[in-house]
């Protein structure tokens, strides 16, 4: 799956990515407009998108784990494991759409 500057047409509701999808075979270079254009991600695009997401999210959780278990067995400091494995815990959060840098927790 070969992925493509994202671009938007005119005459279609959505954006692309893709090169393998329907509105990027059937869409002429010249028709085509850089970004988003205001419009959703085409429904083949969105499909791919969502099942590489699933698949990505069981291997960032495997290799997290893999991580967590290579940190604890060093000589590291408590505090240094700490930190090191909050920091790849959040990052995967921010992969999974669950964490976004800047925003503060509310604590009430």
């Amino acid at each position: 799956m070969v992925t493509v500057e994202v671009w938007h047409t005119t005459g279609v509701d959505a954006h692309s990515h893709l090169f393998e999808c329907y509105s990027s075979r059937r869409t002429k270079s010249e028709n085509r407009r850089p970004g988003y254009g205001g419009k959703p991600l085409c429904g083949e695009c969105s499909h791919w998108a969502d099942s590489r997401t699933k698949c990505m999210h069981g291997d960032v959780r495997s290799a997290l784990e893999r991580y967590k278990q290579v940190v604890n067995s060093t000589d590291l400091a408590a505090t240094t494991k700490w930190t090191y494995l909050r920091h790849a815990e959040t990052f995967v959060r921010w992969l999974e759409g669950g964490f976004t840098p800047g925003e503060r927790v509310d604590s009430s």
